[in-house]
C-alpha cells in the first residue's frame, strides 16, 4: 500500500474521532430511551453488517447495514448513533468478515464521518430540538430526505478516494464505475425507504420487529444481487 493511502486513512480516522468527540459535547438526548433500546440498536446494526454484497463492477461493496445506521440517526442522540455504528462496523469487519485491521478501521472511520455529515444536514434542516423517531420523519421531511443523500455522497466519495489511491488510478473513475450508476441509486433508495420504515416499525411493533428487519434485509439483498446479474 502506498504511503499516501496510509496518510489518507489516518486523516479519516482523525476526523471520525473528532466527530464522535464533538457529538459527545452536544446536549441532545432522548428521555424515553432505555438501556435495552440502545442495546437493541447496537445488536441490530451488528447483525445487519452480515449483509454485504459487491457492486456490479465487483470493485466496490455495499453494506445493507447503512439502512440501520440511517435509522439510528433519526432515533438516537448523535453520540450514541456514531458510537454504536463505529463499534458494530469494527467488530463485524474484524471478527465476522475477517478483514485486516487497516481496512476495518477505515470502514468504521469513513462510516462515522459519513454519518456525521448526515447528522449535521439533518439537524441543519430539522433543528437541534427536533423530536426523535417517527415524529421527526413526519414533521421534518426535507431533513429526512436530505440527510441520507449527504450520507451516500460522502460515503461513496471517501471509499472512491481509497480505491483510487490503492489502484493508483482516477478517483472519479472509481466512483463512476462503482457508484455512478442506476443500480446503486436504486439500491440506495431501497435502503433509505427501509430505514424510514424501520423507525416506524420499531415504534409500532416494538423490539420484536428486529426479526422482520433481518428478513427484509435478506430479501432486499437477494433482489439487488439478481438485478446486478441481469
Amino acid at each position: 500500500m502506498s504511503r499516501t493511502l496510509h496518510i489518507y486513512v489516518a486523516m479519516v480516522l482523525v476526523l471520525a474521532v473528532l466527530a464522535i468527540w464533538g457529538a459527545a459535547q452536544l446536549e441532545i438526548g432522548n428521555p424515553e430511551l432505555s438501556g435495552g433500546a440502545v442495546l437493541f440498536w447496537f445488536l441490530l446494526t451488528l447483525a445487519a453488517e452480515a449483509f454485504w454484497f459487491e457492486t456490479p463492477s465487483a470493485r466496490g461493496m455495499v453494506s445493507m447495514s447503512s439502512a440501520i445506521s440511517l435509522a439510528t440517526l433519526f432515533v438516537l442522540p448523535p453520540f450514541l448513533c456514531l458510537g454504536i455504528v463505529a463499534a458494530a462496523v469494527l467488530i463485524s469487519d474484524r471478527f465476522l468478515h475477517r478483514r485486516p485491521l487497516f481496512r476495518s478501521a477505515f470502514n468504521a472511520g469513513q462510516t462515522v464521518v459519513s454519518l456525521s455529515v448526515a447528522a449535521l444536514v439533518f439537524r441543519g434542516f430539522a433543528g437541534f430540538e427536533a423530536p426523535p423517531g417517527s415524529a421527526a420523519i413526519l414533521h421534518h421531511p426535507l431533513a429526512v430526505w436530505a440527510s441520507p443523500l449527504a450520507f451516500y455522497l460522502v460515503n461513496t466519495l471517501l471509499v472512491s478516494i481509497a480505491v483510487g489511491l490503492h489502484a493508483r488510478g482516477s478517483v472519479f473513475q472509481a466512483w463512476s464505475e462503482n457508484y455512478g450508476n442506476s443500480w446503486f441509486f436504486l439500491a440506495s433508495s431501497v435502503l433509505f425507504v427501509l430505514a424510514v420504515s424501520l423507525v416506524c416499525c420499531v415504534e409500532t411493533l416494538g423490539l420484536w420487529s428486529a426479526a422482520l428487519v433481518i428478513l427484509l434485509l435478506g430479501l432486499v439483498k437477494e433482489g439487488t444481487m439478481r438485478l446486478a446479474l441481469d
